[in-house]
């Protein structure tokens, strides 16, 4: 046991220390063809036992400017910990957020301001119409994922239905992230969403994707959907699902999700199963004019590399209530897609008449081709997966 404690002890020395440990080899290096070039004289003695001293100095003050970096590294990470969560930009979470962090943003307000008030009216009103129907709950699933998580800050500070008729609006997560979201938020501001309203569901947490999955989890949506379906009438549920892409064909005609992890896809699946309305998320450079996920498997840099990406399709019995929320461009934008959606319509998902209009916010060329084309993967093949040239 105390053999296995100093194993690890040394081998953590070795790679925290390793750069400064390299300087010092390669200067002992240099000290010992020097001391065998020149004959055996005091004056060279004495040389090397000054460079050998200097050597040790010089390596001191490394070690030592290496352990106050890492002392004061350390108090910034737990800073950023305590804030957002994560710590490094190693965090795989941490650099999906990072990427189309505006459009995400610009979604997520449209699908709590317009979308969702929207919807959640058209099944009051079809339920008002019904005489012998009366609803008393709308059930709103939210996906895991960084596309989904700026919705729970719009949701807490932002006006939404509720109660209306005395329906009551109940939101269930997955997302762990989106929790941490509802933390950094008053609940006593003016939104009419509090965390009374939201419930996270159990299950075992997935670092990659901030996100609780497995078995519990899915036991949790298959409970859930029995237990609504005993209600007279049964209550309505909405579920709003991402992806970490999406395959759409050269001609963009059939959406379908572009997902890794077995837990991760069971959950999607499930919540799509269960659901009576699907609203799908997405920025618009992450619906890709592939015909396939070879092109995907073979350049994408995710860490689970080995790992293929599955389809999952949306169930054919709910494309007439599956809606897409994405972005479009317009022929004056500096944005480098071109996506023509009045001439090709997905033939399973409509798209929102909500769809927002957005503008990069990059003041060059540059600058808006990055926040487009976030990945380098991706960027460096543009035309094999958008089927055009950038603009």
């Amino acid at each position: 046991m105390k053999l296995t404690i100093l194993k690890n002890q040394v081998f953590r020395f070795f790679k925290t220390y390793r750069a400064e440990l390299i300087i010092g080899f390669i200067l002992l290096l240099i000290n010992i063809p020097l001391t065998w070039k020149f004959p055996p004289r005091r004056e060279n003695y004495e040389f090397l036992i000054l460079m050998s001293f200097l050597t040790i100095i010089l390596l001191v003050l490394l070690f030592n400017q290496k352990r106050l970096f890492l002392k004061k590294f350390e108090e910034i990470n737990n800073i950023i910990h305590d804030q957002f969560g994560f710590t490094s930009i190693d965090n795989e979470y941490y650099k999906r957020k990072s990427h189309f962090t505006e459009e995400k943003h610009k979604l997520a307000e449209v699908l709590v301001d317009i979308i969702l008030p929207k919807l959640i009216d058209e099944i009051i009103q079809n339920d008002i119409q019904n005489e012998d129907s009366k609803l008393n709950k709308i059930n709103i699933i939210l996906d895991a994922g960084s596309t989904i998580t700026p919705v729970f800050n719009y949701l807490i500070k932002h006006k939404i239905t509720k109660d209306s008729h005395n329906i009551k609006l109940q939101f269930y997560t997955n997302n762990l992230a989106g929790i941490d979201e509802l933390h950094k938020e008053n609940i006593y501001s003016s939104g009419s969403i509090t965390r009374d309203n939201i419930i996270l569901i159990g299950g075992t947490p997935y670092h990659q994707y901030r996100a609780n999955i497995g078995s519990y989890t899915q036991e949790f949506l298959i409970n859930l959907d029995e237990r609504e379906k005993q209600d007279k009438p049964p209550n309505k549920t909405i579920g709003i699902v991402t992806s970490n892409w999406f395959k759409g064909g050269a001609a963009l005609e059939t959406l379908s999700f572009a997902v890794k992890g077995k837990g991760h896809r069971d959950f999607k699946e499930k919540v799509m199963e269960i659901s009576d309305f699907l609203i799908v998320v997405s920025p618009l450079g992450k619906i890709l004019k592939i015909d396939d996920f070879t092109l995907l498997d073979r350049y994408s840099d995710h860490p689970n590399k080995s790992e293929k990406y599955h389809e999952l399709k949306i169930p054919s019995n709910k494309i007439a209530k599956t809606y897409l929320l994405t972005s479009y461009r317009t022929d004056k934008t500096r944005s480098p897609f071109e996506y023509d959606f009045e001439n090709h319509k997905f033939s399973n998902c409509k798209l929102c008449d909500e769809n927002p209009y957005f503008e990069p916010s990059g003041k060059t060329k540059s600058e808006v081709y990055h926040i487009e084309v976030p990945h380098l993967y991706i960027s460096r093949n543009f035309k094999k997966f958008y089927n055009q040239q950038p603009k």
